[in-house]
C-alpha cells in the first residue's frame, strides 16, 4: 500500500468536486490552483502539479499554470498531469500518460506525451459514478 499525498504551497489551493475516487499512492501539489470535478476516478500512482517545481536552465522561470479536471474524468495507473492541463468532461487517460496539453470533453488519451486516440459522445446525464 502507498500513503497519497495532497499538498499545497502558501498560495496553492485543491479543489475535490463530490464522488471522486482517490486510489493509493497518488500525489496531488499546488502552488497556484488544482479543481478536480465531480465523479472522478484517479487510479494507483497518479501525478497532478500546477508547477514544474523549480528552472531548467538558467533565465528561466517556474513554470505555474493551474489545472482544472472535469467531471467524470477517469485518470489511469501511473499517468502523470503537468501544469497548465484541462482536461474535459469524460476524459479517459490511459496508464503511465504523461498529459502535458488540453483535451476535450468525450477524449481519450494515451502515451508520452499524450496524444489523442479517439472521442467518444457523452450521453445525457451520463455520469461516470453512482
Amino acid at each position: 500500500m502507498f500513503r497519497s499525498e495532497l499538498a499545497t504551497g502558501a498560495s496553492g489551493q485543491i479543489r475535490i468536486g463530490d464522488d471522486v475516487f482517490i486510489n493509493q499512492g497518488v500525489r496531488v501539489y499546488s502552488d497556484s490552483a488544482i479543481s478536480i470535478g465531480n465523479r472522478v476516478e484517479i487510479a494507483d500512482l497518479v501525478t497532478i502539479h500546477d508547477t514544474n517545481f523549480h528552472r531548467v536552465e538558467p533565465g528561466d522561470t517556474v513554470k505555474l499554470a493551474p489545472v482544472r479536471i472535469g467531471d467524470d474524468c477517469w485518470i489511469g495507473t501511473s499517468a502523470i498531469i503537468l501544469p497548465g492541463v484541462v482536461l474535459g468532461r469524460g476524459t479517459v487517460v490511459g496508464a503511465g500518460a504523461v498529459v502535458s496539453k488540453s483535451f476535450p470533453a468525450g477524449s481519450v488519451i494515451a502515451g508520452n506525451p499524450a496524444r489523442l486516440l479517439r472521442t467518444f459522445e457523452l450521453p445525457e446525464g451520463y455520469k461516470r459514478r453512482g
